[in-house]
């Protein structure tokens, strides 16, 4: 299954222009851009990034987050605990981000109600980022995977070795 990217090329070009002029004393590296680039204009509906602390994976996914905004998709950040959300908000520029419980039971909610709260709709432009996708169960994963999907956002798993 393919899907229409979240980011063109001209905005990802256009967001990272506007990413370096904002930060001139912290500037991107090649590795940054393409893996920024890779996963904004990747025609799948979920990809992964596997990285090492310490190699810009922070930078990147800010990178990541821009360049949808600049689209006109919304981001959504989903960690497994507490303490990784919190790093993953610091990464995400403002967007919201969930813990997994959280965001499940909402989405269930909404799904089993047939409310529509703008703070947890998903649809095409999209892009749910999960931070350590290595901690769920099976099902979690499948869950939380299939609901994105379904709606036609994008998802991306950003993993830890």
């Amino acid at each position: 299954m393919t899907v229409i990217p979240a980011v063109s090329p001209d905005v990802f070009e256009r967001t990272v222009a506007a990413y370096q002029a904002k930060h001139p004393g912290h500037p991107l590296t090649a590795g940054q851009v393409e893996q920024a680039r890779a996963l904004a204009m990747s025609e799948q509906p979920v990809e992964t990034i596997v990285s090492i602390p310490g190699t810009g994976r922070s930078t990147m996914l800010e990178l990541l987050a821009c360049a949808v905004r600049a689209s006109g998709g919304q981001v959504i950040g989903i960690s497994p605990a507490q303490l990784s959300a919190h790093i993953l908000a610091e990464s995400l520029d403002g967007a919201p981000v969930y813990t997994l419980s959280r965001w499940l039971a909402e989405r269930q909610q909404a799904r089993s109600t047939g409310r529509s709260d703008a703070e947890f709709a998903l649809g095409p432009g999209d892009v749910v980022i999960v931070h350590c996708p290595e901690i769920l169960t099976p099902s979690e994963r499948e869950e939380l995977l299939q609901d994105a999907v379904d709606r036609g956002a994008l998802v991306r798993l950003t993993a830890g070795r």
